[in-house]
């Protein structure tokens, strides 16, 4: 009975997840909770200077950007999906943002020397992540040629739940746009994989923050 019902049961588990998510949003007046919960922005901010250009990469609609912009010197706030960024410049009121569609690993901003990146659950939407990463660092020019990189992602590793999902070939991801959740070793592997330091790595609310360098 176990082996006909579970499976059944896990992939509902999916479906309210995923209802969840979306009453959640209804019921807080169209802002995801997580926001006021995770508290994920305060954590870049924090380390964030006054003075940082900053390369937001994957800044989807902006809200991200708002709420650093007046932390820092200046954003380059780098989307690739077209609507998102007509959006993010549409609710722009800030004068140090600057919103641009195109690949963050092709664009270069001539003249300007970058404090620090900021990747917000980015990594997971990326299929090679570690070519990204060293695209990214390649491409353009750094202040004192060593960045603060600050990175943000989802670990498998949260519960138990998704792992034991997927051993019995049951979808676990929390996003199907994502082609990965990390468990700690995976992530430290490509993150030097990349070329870089890491400098501090944190756990939190099942995901992992990290602070690197080149």
């Amino acid at each position: 009975m176990a082996k006909v019902l579970l499976p059944l049961v896990l992939r509902l588990d999916n479906f309210l997840r995923k209802l969840i998510t979306t009453l959640s949003i209804q019921y807080n007046g169209g802002i995801h909770p997580k926001h006021d919960i995770l508290k994920y922005e305060q954590w870049f901010i924090d380390r964030l200077d006054k003075e940082d250009v900053v390369l937001e990469v994957g800044s989807h609609t902006g809200e991200m950007s708002k709420k650093m912009s007046p932390h820092v010197k200046e954003i380059l706030a780098v989307e690739i999906i077209p609507k998102h960024v007509k959006k993010a410049i549409s609710m722009n009121s800030m004068e140090n943002i600057r919103f641009l569609e195109g690949d963050a690993t092709k664009m270069s901003f001539p003249g300007i020397e970058i404090d620090a990146v900021v990747l917000s659950n980015v990594l997971e939407h990326i299929e090679l992540r570690t070519e990204f990463l060293r695209n990214l660092i390649a491409n353009y020019s750094w202040k004192d040629n060593n960045p603060k990189i600050l990175i943000r992602v989802p670990m498998l590793t949260r519960d138990w739940l998704p792992i034991f999902k997927k051993r019995l070939g049951i979808y676990y991801l929390l996003d199907s746009t994502h082609y990965t959740e990390y468990t700690e070793e995976e992530l430290r592997s490509e993150i030097l994989g990349a070329g870089l330091k890491i400098n501090s790595f944190e756990t939190r609310f099942g995901e992992a923050y990290l602070v690197c360098s080149k």
